[in-house]
């Protein structure tokens, strides 16, 4: 498409332009310029906000129309691919599925994860998903289980109390499978 998506806190979507140099901001019909997720599916870029009224919007890439979904979970901070049709969101309610298949898509939460504010995920080599929580630990989905990690540490596991009471947020997997994890 010859160009690159930038969201940004405080400073809105944006189109840049690497051939010319130019930026292109794009309005969203939205009361916050904090943008803190993108996710290209199809022919829409799926935009994810720090707002409660429209956390989540649809951009069409073509025509930039925009379709917002408030009735979505409050403040989208990760949107990924989880299957055919099926976006996963994390956001301050925990974690969601949006379910693509019809006209007008439908959400579906993960009650174990009610009120955990959830950050980004890693995919895993297995295909499953690590995800960390702001205010808690680390989780696994896997096969349409969630699972705090914390539990699964053998006893005496270095700094196991740390790693249960504070935020992770996962980074990256390693060519070796290895999770690396940050605390936040």
């Amino acid at each position: 498409e010859g160009h690159i998506w930038i969201g940004s806190e405080n400073g809105g979507l944006s189109r840049y332009f690497p051939n010319t140099g130019k930026v292109e901001k794009i309005d969203l019909p939205i009361k916050t310029n904090n943008i803190l997720a993108l996710k290209v599916y199809g022919d829409y870029l799926w935009v994810g906000s720090y707002s409660f009224s429209d956390p989540l919007l649809r951009l069409d890439r073509k025509t930039l129309a925009v379709e917002t979904f408030p009735e979505f979970s409050k403040c989208a901070y990760h949107i990924e691919e989880y299957a055919k049709d099926t976006l996963i969101v994390s956001s301050r309610n925990g974690i969601s599925f949006i379910d693509l298949s019809s006209d007008r898509p439908k959400e579906f939460h993960l009650p174990q994860l009610n009120n955990i504010r959830t950050g980004p995920f890693q995919k895993a080599p297995d295909s499953s998903l690590w995800c960390g929580g702001r205010n808690s630990s680390l989780f696994i989905l896997c096969r349409g289980e969630i699972r705090q990690i914390g539990q699964f540490f053998p006893e005496g596991t270095e700094h196991l109390d740390l790693i249960s009471r504070v935020g992770v947020s996962p980074v990256m997997f390693d060519s070796r499978g290895r999770l690396w994890v940050a605390i936040v």
